[in-house]
């Protein structure tokens, strides 16, 4: 909408008015007539030929004494917003970041400044970056090694042909540190109580780190508040673990590192807080050649498996296996044949593997007299001679045993004779024993 004033000017004398825009172009009004008051004005005129931007009207007419009088007046257009927009891509590996975007209304050759902002707020500005014809621009490898891990914020400006500021922001994740956590369980068998410590890499002091303890029987434990020192360091000592279980101890450590990803670690030992124990009794049935077993257990789980080993005096060895403990850590097994072993002692020994997988082992004796042992003699005196022949046999005497023959006569008188052996088939003899005295 374009007005004015005139003073000296003839009305219905035509005032002639002349736009141009910022780019130089000329567009020219003509046919406003000036009224009986001196004034003038044209609404609505269609300017959509020139660019936005600051655009100058100059005012021309002639008064009555045949003067050309002119006047200007500028305002400024913004038909097309101006907008800007940016996205980042940061390469954490390299601690660089990639930056592009587009832009509407905004010169060639106009410049952008980006502003990236780290989590710690920590602030590096960029500037230099060129608007194309297209009015695109991009920057790639911008070296943030810099900033801090975390979320980074970019804020594009730049000037449109408004002369108006135009703005806008994206935000990436730079994990340029991998966060880790480990952990190291050492239990103390006597007092049930464990020690539990780790290092931190990229999780920040303050943090809590979680640990959740798990025993062979699957109770878990978890114990919180665990904080991380300016070190990356944590622990704590002493942590009753009474509530679990003997056996294999499985320490999970968790936190959240600097990017908000969660690490962990885990660590295993092993608890013996009850020592296991097992023993056993042996009794052995003479006539029925058999044996009965039995014992307890200490720490054994139950439907564990007992070993019973059995050895008689030559050595000969029998196994029993499959004797299974009861829920009370009781076991045994009852009319064992053991008729392939020989009279004389016999030992059991019995293993099991308790809680802690530790090997627990007794042993115990008893005699077998299964074979009723026996002798006989016979005496043979030859006369003439005044000697003896004595010979018998055995039946449960041991090869090389020695037999002891006394000899008595009708007065009384003892002979003692030593050192006669059985032979491997239970016999024995000596012959021309001098009997004279």
């Amino acid at each position: 909408d374009i007005s004015g004033t005139t003073t000296d000017v003839a009305p219905n004398s035509t005032v002639t008015l002349t736009l141009t825009d910022s780019a130089g172009t000329v567009q020219v009004i003509t046919g406003v007539t000036v009224d009986a008051n001196g004034d003038y004005s044209i609404d609505g005129v269609d300017i959509s030929g020139l660019v936005d931007g600051d655009i100058t009207v100059d005012a021309s007419a002639v008064d009555q004494n045949g003067q050309t009088v002119t006047d200007a007046d500028t305002d400024n257009m913004d038909a097309t917003a101006g907008s800007i927009d940016v996205a980042l891509t940061i390469n954490d590996g390299a601690e660089t970041a990639d930056i592009s975007g587009t832009t509407t209304d905004v010169a060639p050759n106009s410049t952008v400044t980006l502003t990236l902002t780290d989590s710690a707020g920590t602030v590096q500005v960029i500037t230099g970056v060129t608007v194309d014809a297209n009015g695109d621009y991009s920057i790639d490898g911008v070296d943030i090694s810099g900033l801090v891990d975390g979320d980074i914020t970019v804020d594009a400006s730049a000037v449109d042909q408004n002369g108006q500021t135009v703005t806008d922001a994206d935000t990436d994740n730079m994990d340029a540190t991998a966060g880790s956590i480990d952990v190291a369980l050492v239990i103390n068998d006597g007092a049930e109580t464990a020690d539990i410590s780790g290092t931190t890499t990229d999780v920040a002091p303050n943090s809590t780190v979680t640990l959740t303890l798990t025993d062979s029987a699957g109770t878990v434990q978890v114990i919180t508040g665990v904080t991380v020192d300016a070190n990356g360091d944590y622990s704590i000592d002493g942590v009753d673990i009474s509530g679990l279980v003997d056996g294999d101890i499985t320490v999970d450590a968790s936190a959240v590192d600097q990017n908000g990803q969660t690490v962990t670690d885990a660590d295993t030992d092993n608890m013996d807080a009850t020592a296991g124990s097992i023993d056993v009794a042996l009794t052995i049935n003479d006539g029925a050649e058999t044996a009965d077993i039995s014992g307890t257990t200490t720490d054994v789980a139950p439907n564990s498996t007992v070993t019973l080993t059995l050895t008689d005096s030559a050595g000969t060895v029998q196994v029993i296996t499959g004797v299974t403990v009861d829920a009370n850590g009781d076991y045994s097994i009852d009319g064992v044949d053991i008729s392939g072993l020989v009279d004389g002692d016999i030992t059991v020994d019995a293993s099991a593997v308790d809680q802690n997988g530790q090997t627990v082992t007794d042993a115990d004796t008893d005699n077998m007299d299964a074979t009723a042992g026996s002798i006989d003699v016979a005496l043979t005196i030859n006369d003439g001679a005044e000697t003896a022949d004595i010979s018998g046999t055995t039946t449960d005497v041991a090869p090389n045993s020695t037999v002891t023959l006394t000899l008595t006569d009708s007065a009384g008188t003892v002979q003692v004779i030593t050192g006669v052996t059985v032979d491997a088939n239970g016999d024995y003899s000596i012959d021309g024993v001098d009997i004279s005295g």
